[in-house]
């Protein structure tokens, strides 16, 4: 879009403010200071809302926003005294007071956005609909969308925008994919929130910028009474679902621009996808820890990646993938576990792939440990509780073990990680000797993920223990053939 005042031109598309067709050079923030203060030219912007938009809420002084007016003057050939483009409301903000010659009728609110940082994800949370008439649903309405983007913004690789930026847009109409463009976000957030009788339906939508898509519906059905706990249950809840469903969207991206030069991150998460599609098996883990490799070598401070590394060598042994007989690997997984948690021990994800690695190499007291610190840094983190319950089961506290799993269940996506966790339960109860137990859990798994092959593997385990030789080979053949045809599948995407 061009607005065009005196013998200016203002074009955002080819961000170029141009005077009688020759650009004027501007810095970037003050180019977006100026397209901000023409879009909003019909009231006075407060300093407090040019500093959210365009500097994205980071605390900087007014100092810095009176250098920027000035630039913005000194370009168009204005001063403080003459006010003849921007007018200084003192004790208030600025106001855009030329005329614009053909201005269009609807114009966008924020700037052009600045460049995320390469591996990260961005978002927006939009404000939760309410269907009711009722003043407290809306008090819990805004509880909603203020936590859930509090919340979110705390993941790590996830730029979230403020809760400003978002309100500015909620009654706009505007599509999904033309916010995306102007807030330069990945991924708009959107909800619903729905009473009848005493129960309360939460209903979240992910929207592909890019496509303006839907990517995941999810929905929430909960008593009214228990959402007075909403920010430590529910919305840990949401927040665990939405990441889960994310995640898998940014593969499908990555598949996508696959001639792309992948970052640390990429690689990161390429590694995890791997395993999801092949399952524990000596080649899935074999490109995965590939992956890995790639990842530390570009980034060899990159906790992520290194803490994945050792968790998949744990794993490794624990499903009798790898041997280590002289205890190498034990002694590897423990070095790269202590460097993880040197470079980002206050990452519940990094410490929680390391408790787990821990555990797998028997290590369980020194795992069990990070894995309670990675719990009380983020009570939703459904891997940690799924790694402490496997390491409560190793340490003989079957009762608790049993608890953490059910918790990691009730906090996990319905796919992939609700499927593994019930695979973790059912070795839970194998570990126990409680074999019938261990198998009505993995048909459940089969339930959630038919194509998960782990489970038919520990099925084919349980059989042979029975001494269903047959039907241990069933299960068996039923893996395989399921990691044949994703190993294909992986090798044509990659």
């Amino acid at each position: 879009m061009i607005y065009r005042f005196a013998t200016f031109e203002y074009d955002r598309k080819k961000a170029e403010l141009r005077q009688t067709g020759e650009p004027v050079p501007l810095e970037p923030q003050v180019f977006a200071l100026l397209g901000f203060l023409i879009e909003h030219r019909d009231r006075v912007v407060h300093r407090d809302e040019i500093i959210e938009t365009v500097w994205g809420g980071r605390i900087i002084s007014d100092s810095v926003v009176s250098s920027r007016i000035k630039a913005v003057r000194k370009a168009l050939g204005d001063d403080g005294k003459t006010q003849a483009f921007i007018k200084t409301i003192h004790g208030t903000g600025f106001r855009f007071v030329h005329e614009l010659c053909d201005a269009p009728a609807e114009q966008s609110l924020v700037p052009p956005p600045a460049p995320h940082k390469p591996g990260t994800v961005s978002m927006v949370v939009m404000p939760f609909r309410l269907i009711s008439t009722d003043p407290a649903h809306q008090v819990l309405a805004d509880v909603v969308h203020a936590d859930l983007t509090t919340q979110l913004a705390r993941v790590k690789d996830y730029v979230v925008m403020s809760r400003k930026i978002s309100l500015m847009y909620a009654d706009k109409p505007i599509s999904p994919t033309e916010l995306s463009t102007l807030l330069g976000v990945c991924y708009i957030i959107e909800g619903s929130l729905r009473p009848s009788g005493d129960m309360l339906r939460l209903s979240v939508h992910i929207v592909d910028g890019e496509t303006g898509g839907t990517i995941a519906a999810l929905e929430f059905d909960r008593p009214t009474d228990e959402l007075l706990d909403l920010q430590n249950t529910i919305i840990a809840e949401i927040v665990n679902h939405l990441g889960s469903e994310i995640n898998l969207a940014e593969v499908r991206r990555l598949e996508q621009r696959a001639g792309a030069d992948p970052t640390a991150v990429d690689h990161t998460k390429w590694a995890w996808v791997i395993t999801e599609q092949e399952g524990w098996n000596k080649t899935g883990l074999a490109k995965a820890l590939s992956r890995l490799k790639l990842a530390m070598e570009i980034d060899p401070e990159y906790a992520p990646a290194i803490a994945s590394f050792a968790l998949f060598h744990g794993l490794g042994v624990r499903f009798h993938i790898l041997q280590d007989e002289t205890g190498e690997i034990k002694r590897d997984v423990m070095t790269l576990s202590e460097h993880a948690v040197d470079l980002d021990g206050y990452s519940s994800d990094v410490l929680g792939y390391v408790g787990c690695a821990l555990c797998d190499v028997g290590e369980v007291d020194s795992g069990v440990q990070h894995l309670l610190r990675a719990i009380k840094i983020d009570p939703s983190n459904g891997q940690a509780h799924a790694a402490l319950g496997w390491g409560r089961f190793l340490q003989g506290r079957f009762d608790e073990g049993l608890k953490l799993m059910s918790e990691a269940i009730r906090l996990s996506p319905t796919y992939p990680g609700q499927a593994f966790w019930l695979y973790g339960l059912a070795n839970g109860y194998l570990l126990h000797g409680e074999l019938d137990n261990a198998e009505s859990i993995l048909q459940d798994a089969l339930l959630v993920d038919p194509q998960f092959n782990g489970a038919y593997r520990m099925l084919a385990k349980i059989s042979k223990q029975r001494g269903d030789v047959d039907l241990a080979n069933s299960y068996y053949q039923k893996a395989k053939a399921i990691e044949e045809r994703r190993s294909q599948a992986l090798s044509a995407a990659s």
